[in-house]
């Protein structure tokens, strides 16, 4: 559950706690036998009004998690857009030369099939900590192996520079070259 939600949760139990009937009817009785019938009406105005925040803010509460319920369920053309967009545009992405992440990609194939996805989300699944955070780090490594490919091929070439220095030191009239160009 994310933090948001929980903060929802923690505000909707304090409401209800609050607004039992034992501690209204406690209230209530306590207020009538102060016998003073100006500080009873001021009493029972204050417990009214508390009540009717309390239900404005159960209705905030409401729709926070009606949002949050919503957010997560997805919709027929959802569920078409997933199916006709996503791998594909993934696939697009992917260099041919990753075999462990062609490999991974065709694994999710079957999980983003309409079919599958109408399934998880009758079971309650969560798409967007399920699928799409997932979805988010693969295609950030993969960006990221972008990166790491570019470094391996300057690495490579540091490599193969070092030899052809190593060879050149070991030919006495190429090295004697090589200080002589260094020089001028």
């Amino acid at each position: 559950m994310d933090p948001e939600t929980s903060k929802v949760i923690g505000q909707l139990a304090t409401i209800a706690v609050r607004n039992t009937a034992t501690i209204i009817h406690d209230r209530i009785a306590t207020s009538k036998a102060k016998k003073n019938d100006q500080e009873t009406i001021s009493e029972l105005t204050e417990i009214i009004q508390e009540l009717l925040s309390d239900k404005q803010d159960l209705q905030m509460i409401s729709e926070s998690l009606k949002d949050e319920l919503v957010s997560q369920k997805l919709s027929d053309e959802d569920f078409d857009f997933i199916d006709q967009t996503v791998i594909p545009t993934i696939e697009k992405i992917v260099p041919d030369d990753n075999a462990n992440t062609i490999a991974n990609i065709e694994k999710l194939k079957p999980l983003l099939s309409r079919n599958t996805l109408h399934v998880l989300q009758t079971l309650g699944f969560n798409f967007k900590r399920g699928i799409g955070e997932p979805l988010t780090d693969l295609l950030s490594s993969l960006i990221r192996g972008m990166d790491n490919k570019q470094s391996d091929e300057i690495s490579v070439a540091i490599v193969n520079r070092d030899v052809e220095y190593f060879r050149m030191m070991q030919d006495e009239d190429a090295f004697n070259r090589w200080q002589s160009i260094q020089k001028q």
